[in-house]
């Protein structure tokens, strides 16, 4: 269990589509309506008593919020000389990539993405485990960065073990990542997640090829966050986006 003396802050969003859309970001519109239905659930820990819900009705609600709450764990977390890790998991398509990026601007953290280390179509569990045993070690930290087109490893990217650190992608964050993070500094972790079907339009606009993928990383996602589940997980933050069907 990560952080267990800490409260799980659970952002909702609620984009009523019948009212007004100003301000949704680009490509989180739905295509259609079955785009509105159910998010995909992620970790959040057992315990209700452990979590504090926020509900807001934009994205930019949501997203201050995130980056104000990061910044104060960062600070309350701080370990003098020590880098900060920001670990963001959740399904493919939920916008982790989005958040990452604007709050790597906002904060100027280096940002990683795992999709730049995944071992090709079946490789989120290896690409998981290459955040604690490269990307966060304290000797020569980095990454072989993979060649989706050759299907192989290219060069490798060295990272800067002083660096604050928002690494962010499936399989970002478990308890052996976690630690990792924890032994090179302090550590924050977020969950985002989004309806399933809204999620699927957003990866296949960013990424036709996926298509023909999607369902098999999809059973990989699954079987990632079931085994968050099963250690009852507590993540410090989670972002929950939908839509509110049209009456």
């Amino acid at each position: 269990m990560a952080n267990p003396n800490s409260m799980t802050l659970i952002i909702k969003t609620i984009i009523d589509l019948a009212d007004n859309t100003e301000g949704v970001p680009n490509g989180f519109l739905p295509n259609d309506e079955g785009d509105t239905g159910e998010i995909t659930p992620v970790p959040v820990g057992q315990e209700e008593a452990e979590q504090e819900v926020v509900e807001t009705t934009s994205f930019e609600q949501a997203q201050d919020l995130l980056e104000d709450n990061i910044a104060s764990l960062a600070a309350k977390r701080n370990k003098p000389m020590r880098p900060v890790t920001v670990l963001i998991d959740g399904p493919s398509g939920a916008g982790k990539t989005w958040f990452a990026a604007r709050l790597s601007e906002h904060m100027l953290w280096q940002t990683v993405h795992l999709d730049e280390f995944y071992p090709g179509w079946h490789g989120l569990e290896k690409g998981s485990d290459m955040v604690k045993s490269q990307v966060l070690r304290k000797m020569n930290p980095g990454y072989w960065r993979w060649d989706w087109h050759a299907n192989a490893p290219a060069e490798w990217y060295s990272l800067d073990g002083r660096d604050d650190l928002i690494v962010e992608g499936v399989g970002a964050v478990t308890e052996e990542n976690i630690a990792a993070a924890a032994r090179r500094g302090s550590v924050i972790t977020v969950m985002v997640t989004g309806p399933r079907e809204a999620r699927r339009s957003r990866a296949l606009d960013r990424d036709e090829g996926y298509e023909d993928w999607f369902e098999t990383w999809e059973r990989q996602e699954t079987e990632h966050f079931a085994r968050l589940f099963e250690a009852d997980l507590k993540p410090d933050l989670v972002w929950e986006w939908q839509y509110r069907a049209e009456q």
